[in-house]
């Protein structure tokens, strides 16, 4: 039998069997309580467990038919076993419910229907407008339901309100369950809970659910009200029906009978309609079922509930488990967090959907753990979808989330709205800026920026700051000269901030020119530095005075939060003479609010005069070369100035020019042609340029491209100039050209190429017609390639998130979320939106790895895709947290239309200011090859603006109306007016046959994975066609593309063919590839931060990754050599204050990792250290926290190492804390980092502490007059309580004082409270003393006796006498020396008790004055003897009564003592 019952459908079987074998024996045996008019079914309806309790809790258009198990018209009727049907569910993708509930929501007094009607109309359309999709409907209220039913009570009969319910959730759009309570039976005037199941029962259960479900269709059924609870009568029930499966299966068998029956039922009835089961948070716990979770739970399902949810759902009897998870996520005995792992784990591995009943009811309650925050029903939401199998959620009081409680429903609807997450919202005080805490700075103000709860304040100081709805904050503060102390508050916590300013009006490592310049004559020269924003700047060179001027233009140097800008003015250099002139050295001078500073530029030199053809013949080596104009001396590239393709021919003029900003150093050439360029971008040549013949031109147009082809004598250098309206190339050392092609037909980009002199113009169709373009030389030949606008399908597009690595750009009021962050989650989502949407060819720039990604790594990557447009985005900031609003940034002109585009979208989706289109000298933005701009969306220092840019949906809104942006500057500049793509031609243009190709190389070594780009040289120059295509012997080997690329694939030999189309001609190289190099594939630094002081010096270790790479060659830099210095072995060296970047480049891969150097003055040694206590005790369990004091207080490494000789005994953290562990002794040691300097702490440790759990105290009330005392005497428990110390104190000392042995002394009239505190655990309890006014003092009291003789059992009064009469205070107190001998009572009366002497004391109350009385207690007197027994009398003869006496005297009759003894009886 035991075997049998491991397995839980085969105990399940015989259950049920037996089961109805006792159904049938003991027929309709009443397991209720209550009686009706048939065998009871139900409980009592006023009893627990009524109707009225806490509920428990392929896509179809909701509200759509019912899905029908299909039928085959054909299939015969028997067929034996068939396949189950397979149903499509009408179920949301996400649930997002809300209880619909009689008595609360609706059916709230008034069962009238219009007032039904509008109370469900009400509920319903608030949920809609709250973004809930699914209606939960709870069918059973107090007393009745609210559905059509032959047996349940109803209540309301004038209509069907479940009906008018499903029908006004569906007509808005929403999904509809409703909850079924199982085990609820009734007879059409009452209902109740059934607390057992017999055969009418059982048909009951049946007939009910098959009644509801056909008259109503909901998407779904919750099954509720099915556990089965022990009560006092279940055992002798089980007893009853005869027992022998034992006592928990039969009670577990109820609920799952019920269960089944009602579940079976619903699905024969209504087949695929859901039915799914709602559930108390907990199956079982852990801690009784391995199986369970680790929850501590009073309550469980199976344990008090007897119902395994569980194995039903393994068993698949339910479509879906409701959970009604209200513990909240700190709950520390139903955490939501681990209940709802718990049931998704459940529900993810039996393949159903797991939703979550929330208790909306308690938001914003202190009365729950964990429920007082307004976020924290966002926590859970936002957790919730981190949990396998959740599939959606259930607010159980919409009532609750019309309240609102704190803004808690605001928090919730954002989050629904996809507008916030839970992540966003901080419980605690977090600054992101400025990074450091103390630090000195030059800037003249301060920004600070982070984060907060938002239900609690933050102070700045003794003033409170105003945070937004998420609790983000920015401030900016001014700082005066010397040291700036700020401090926040929040919740307890508090952050300070020493910030020292040193006004240095110019910013010395800004200054440019540097070290030594020489220029040609006439050429200006720029000058700048950076000073604050208003000061006034001058600059002086050769006795000529320089005004600067705030620059506007904006790069990547520009730091938009500084208090400093950039100041700037051209000097014109003298003209040249036959010698070298010196002009001297550039001084700088600025003031501002009467502070004044200088700086020093560089020396200036000015070459001698050079005559025109004196130059060397050159060739440009560069691929593209930047060129500058010749008439200003700076390093800024210009938008009028293209670049030269390699294989151009010119000379140069005069000398070398040299200009030094900082630690760079540039050189330059002059050309005779008018072009300025690096020197390093030319070399020498023995071709000379002149009489160039411009022989022919072609212009040539495919999908992609429109080439504009010149065949010349000379591949002479040209000045290429820009117009909205076209383009023109004015060509050098040429005397004569080809005719003009004055009406173009077969390209989309041009209308015409005409030539004045000799400069080519060429008309755009569209104004600023063109997205790029780029020239190259294939010997005498000119290419001038431009991309045709595309179409948003297939256009190459590269989307660059600004920054990466270590570099995070700007920082946000949340430090996991800063500008690098925003920037990659908008540009993914473009991304999507260009690929998913439109078709595009679309390129994301990784940045989410460790290594930053250069900005020429970026504009490599463009060029590598090929890109036609360029988009880098970007979040701003600024020393104002004020400023707010979009802009974007352009260098060529082209550009600027498209940027005009991307500032409109932007603002469009953000909505506060547009800023407009700028010229910028952004690096990823200066290529004519493509469009390009940088997109700054927002403002991170702006708390509004950078809530926004959290937003998911504002995100997904930037991104969709940037995608529409380059789709609209794409359509305003591409023309459809042209005849399709083809060629047309002036001139003598080559159409010379193919004599043969030549390869740049003829044999190549590679490693596997290398590659390498070969070239291809048809020959002649003036071939007509010079197409040529690619082919590798060994593909395994080595492969090629059709660019002449080679990648080594393994190891071996293979020949590397090129072929003209035309003639077949061919030339060879042979490509030998050997064993894979290891590339580098990142690299670390043992530091990313190093503090040092000036002159000192710390050496940096770089690891190289992997182990095994092959070259491990490493470079480094310094960022500011004026700062921090670094030789080439990682020695850094410190230089002057400030902070700087160390960067280690490996040779191969050019990876990168990152050192912030803060520079110090100079360092101040330690001389010493003190702790401020050298002996101390604590008992087990005990901590307490010594304090260091590091001698002088200037030292500048203060840091400490603190060390316990025994840990075992008494540990100690890194802040000095002391922990006690076990009885003992230890020593604890600071010592110093700098100077090794040491002090200890012997710590005894001793038994554990018994804490004090409470005080009393002997009187809570007392009254003294004026000048009295009185002693209080306070009690802690419990006795053997380790530190029984107290204090005393009277909270008005003027009425009633206390000393610390609890003695009170009354001062004047009125009242105090004494209020004596444990010094552990701080425990009190309080006495109220009143202080009445002083009176007439006792002078004495007397006794009326002061002897007193009593016998045993008699009794004396003493009175006593009060001296004077009127003292205020005449009560006395009573007092017996022996009391065995003599009692006194309050009254003054003594009693004698035995033989004795006593004394009586009576005391007053008021002086405690005394008065005695001695008593003597005597023995009673004895009683007289008996006289003796007198024989009887003889019998006397009756006489006559005497006469009466004659002297007149009475007769007496003698005392009964007197009288005769009485005879003797007579013998016997």
């Amino acid at each position: 039998m035991g075997e049998l019952f491991r397995d839980n459908s085969r105990l399940v079987a015989l259950m049920s069997g037996l089961f109805t074998g006792i159904i049938v024996v003991m027929g309709a045996v009443a397991l209720f309580l209550g009686e009706l008019d048939y065998p009871p079914l139900f409980a009592d309806a006023s009893s627990a467990g009524m109707a009225g309790q806490e509920p428990g809790g392929g896509e179809i258009v909701p509200g759509g038919d019912r899905p029908q198990q299909p039928q085959d018209p054909e299939q015969p009727e028997d067929q034996g076993e068939t396949e189950q049907p397979v149903y499509t569910y009408n179920k949301p993708d996400e649930m997002k419910g809300f209880y619909l509930i009689p008595g609360q929501d609706f059916l709230t007094g008034d069962t009238g229907e219009e007032k039904v009607k509008a109370e469900i109309d009400s509920v319903i359309g608030r949920a809609a407008g709250m973004g809930l999709n699914t209606a939960i409907i709870q069918t059973a209220g107090q007393g009745g339901v609210i559905y059509n039913s032959s047996n349940m009570p109803a209540l309301t009969t004038f209509f069907d309100p479940l009906q008018y319910a499903i029908s006004q959730a569906r007509a808005q759009g929403m999904y509809v369950y409703c909850i079924y309570n199982t085990m609820y039976v009734g007879n059409g005037e009452a209902m109740g809970r059934a607390t057992g199941l017999d055969a009418a029962t059982v048909n009951f259960l049946r007939e009910e659910a098959g009644e509801f479900v056909t008259n109503y269709h909901p998407d779904g059924i919750f099954l509720d009200e099915y556990y089965n609870e022990e009560n006092t009568s279940s055992y002798g029930t089980y007893l009853a029906q005869g027992g022998g499966i034992g006592y928990q299966n039969y009670m577990r068998s109820l609920s799952r009978m019920a269960l089944d029956t009602v579940a079976d039922t619903i699905r024969d009835k209504a087949p695929g309609m859901q039915v799914g089961i709602l559930t108390d948070a907990v199956w079982q716990n852990k801690a009784q079922n391995e199986a369970g979770s680790n929850t501590s739970a009073s309550w469980t399902v199976l344990g008090n509930g007897n119902t395994d949810v569980k194995a039903m759902i393994e068993e698949k009897k339910f479509d879906f488990v409701a959970v009604k998870a209200f513990g909240a996520t700190g709950d520390g005995v139903t955490p939501f967090d681990v209940v709802a792992a718990w049931w998704g784990s459940l529900a993810k591995t039996n393949g159903i959907p797991m939703y979550l009943v929330h208790a909306a009811d308690r938001m914003g309650s202190s009365s729950y753990t964990g429920w007082s925050a307004n976020t924290e029903m966002v926590r859970q939401l936002d957790n919730a979808h981190k949990v396998e199998g959740y599939c959606g959620s259930i607010f159980n009081s919409m009532a609750a989330l019309q309240a609102n409680p704190g803004g808690a429903t605001d928090n919730i609807l954002k989050y629904l709205g996809d507008q916030t997450s839970a992540q966003f919202i901080l419980t605690e005080l977090k600054l992101t800026k400025p990074e450091q805490t103390t630090y000195t700075t030059n800037e003249a103000s301060v920004v600070f920026q982070g984060a907060s709860d938002p239900t609690e304040k933050v102070t700045l100081g003794d003033k409170e700051i105003t945070t937004d709805q998420s609790g983000y904050f920015s401030v900016s503060q001014e700082l005066k000269a010397g040291l700036n102390t700020f401090t926040f508050a929040h919740k307890g916590k508090t952050v300070t901030y020493n910030i020292t300013r040193q006004v240095k009006v110019l910013d010395k490592d800004t200054v440019a020119p540097t070290g030594s310049v020489t220029v040609d004559g006439g050429m200006k020269i720029t000058v700048s530095v950076s000073a604050y924003a208003g000061s006034s700047v001058t600059a002086s060179l050769g006795g000529s005075s320089i005004t600067l001027t705030e620059t506007k233009a904006e790069g990547d140097d520009t730091d938009k939060t500084s208090t400093y800008v950039k100041y700037s003015g051209d000097f014109t250099a003298p003209e040249a003479t036959s010698s070298v002139q010196k002009l001297g050295t550039i001084t700088f001078s600025g003031s501002y609010q009467g502070f004044s500073d200088t700086a020093t530029g560089a020396s200036v030199t000015v070459n001698k005069k050079a005559a025109i053809g004196s130059g060397n013949p050159v060739v440009v080596k560069a691929a593209q070369a930047e060129t500058f104009p010749t008439d200003t001396m700076n390093d800024i590239s210009s938008p009028y100035c293209f670049p030269l393709p390699a294989g151009a021919l010119d000379y140069t003029m005069g000398d070398e020019i040299i200009y030094r900003d900082g630690s760079n150093t540039y050189r330059y050439y002059l050309l005779e042609s008018g072009l300025r360029v690096y020197s390093k971008d030319i070399s020498s040549t023995g071709k000379e340029a002149g009489d160039n013949v411009i022989q022919g031109m072609t212009v040539t147009s495919s999908s992609s491209y429109t080439d504009v082809i010149l065949t010349m004598t000379q591949p002479v250098t040209y000045d290429a100039s820009y117009s909205s309206g076209g383009m023109s190339f004015d060509f050098a050392y040429t005397k004569t050209v080809c005719g003009d092609l004055s009406k173009l037909t077969k390209n989309p980009l041009f209308s015409s190429a005409t030539w004045n002199g000799t400069k080519l113009t060429l008309k755009f169709r569209e104004q600023d017609g063109i997205v790029g373009y780029k020239a190259s030389y294939n010997g005498n030949t000119l290419t001038l390639r431009f991309n045709n606008v595309p179409d948003m399908s297939g256009a190459r597009i590269v989307i660059d998130p600004g920054h990466s690595g270590p570099d995070n750009g700007a920082a946000g009021n949340l430090a996991a979320y800063p500008e690098k962050v925003i920037n990659q989650q908008i540009a993914k989502r473009l991304y999507n939106v260009l690929k998913n949407s439109y078709g595009s060819n679309v390129y994301l720039i990784d940045t989410t790895g460790s290594s930053k990604v250069e900005l020429a790594t970026r504009n490599s990557l463009a060029e590598k895709h090929n890109a036609q447009l360029f988009l880098s985005i970007h979040c701003n900031s600024a020393a104002s947290t004020t400023a707010k609003g979009n802009e974007a940034y352009y260098f060529y002109s082209f550009s600027e239309p498209f940027t005009d585009y991307v500032n409109s979208a932007l603002y469009s989706a953000m909505g506060n200011a547009n800023r407009g289109s700028k010229y910028g000298l952004y690096y990823v933005t200066r290529t004519s090859h493509y469009t390009s701009t940088l997109a700054e969306v927002g403002f991170m220092s702006n708390n509004s603006e950078y809530n926004q840019m959290l937003d998911s949906s504002t995100q997904q809104r930037i991104a969709e109306n940037l995608a529409k942006a380059i789709s609209n500057y794409f359509s305003s500049i591409r023309s459809r007016d042209f005849d399709g793509h083809g060629s047309q031609s002036v001139g003598a243009v080559s159409q010379a046959p193919v004599t043969g190709v030549t390869l740049d190389k003829t044999e190549l070594t590679l490693a596997v994975g290398a590659t390498e780009t070969l070239t291809a040289t048809v020959a002649p120059e003036n071939a007509g066609n010079k197409a040529v295509k690619w082919t590798t012997s060994d593909k395994k080997i080595a492969t090629v593309d059709g660019s002449g690329k080679v990648t080594a694939v393994k190891e071996g030999a293979a020949t590397i063919t090129v072929t003209t189309e035309d003639g077949e001609k061919k030339a060879e190289c042979k490509v030998t590839v050997t064993a894979a190099k290891v590339p580098v594939t990142g690299v670390t630094l043992d530091q990313e931060e190093l503090t040092l002081a000036v002159g000192a010096t710390g050496t940096l270790t770089a690891t190289v990754a992997p182990d095994n790479a092959t070259d491990k060659t490493v470079t480094w830099k310094s960022g500011k050599e004026s700062v921090a210095t670094v030789d080439q072995k990682g020695k850094v060296t410190a230089v002057g204050q400030g902070t700087t970047t160390i960067t280690v480049t490996t040779k191969d891969g050019e990876k990168e990792a990152y050192c912030k150097v803060t520079v110090t003055a100079a360092k101040v040694p330690v001389t010493g250290v003190t702790l401020d206590q050298e002996e101390l005790t604590l008992a087990v369990g005990e901590s307490e926290t010594l304090t260091a004091t590091v001698a002088p207080d200037n030292a500048t490494n203060k840091e400490l190492a603190w060390k316990s000789s025994d840990q075992g005994i008494a540990k100690v953290d890194g802040k000095g804390k002391v922990t006690a562990v076990k009885e003992g002794a230890a020593t604890i040691t600071v010592t110093t980092k700098d100077g090794n300097k040491t002090a200890t702490c012997k710590v005894t440790v001793t038994a554990a502490k018994v804490p004090v759990t409470g005080v009393t105290l002997n009187q809570t009330e007392l009254e003294l007059k004026a000048g009295e005392t009185g002693t209080l005497t306070a009690t802690v428990a419990p006795e053997n309580a380790t530190d029984k110390t107290v204090t005393w104190k009277s909270d008005k000392e003027n009425i009633a004082t206390v000393d610390k042995n609890g003695k009170v002394t009354a001062v004047k009239e009125g009242a105090a409270t004494i209020t004596v505190t444990t010094k552990d655990g701080n425990k009190t309890a309080t006495c109220k003393v009143t202080v009445t006014a002083a009176g007439v003092p006792v002078a004495g009291v007397t006794l009326d006796q002061t002897q007193l003789e009593l016998e045993v059992g008699k009794s004396g009064t003493l009175t006593a006498t009060v001296a004077p009469d009127n003292a205020t205070d005449q009560t006395v107190t009573w007092s017996s020396s022996n009391k065995d001998v003599a009692t006194v009572n309050d009254k003054g009366e003594v009693t004698a008790v035995k033989e004795g002497t006593a004394t009586i004391t009576v005391t007053t109350k008021d002086g405690s004055k005394k008065a005695e009385c001695k008593v003597t207690v005597t023995a009673p007197p004895p009683d007289p003897p008996e006289p003796p027994e007198q024989p009887e009398p003889p019998d006397q003869p009756e006489t006559p009564d005497p006469a009466p006496p004659s002297n007149g005297e009475t007769s007496s009759t003698p005392s009964d003592d007197e009288q005769a003894p009485e005879a003797p009886p007579p013998a016997a």
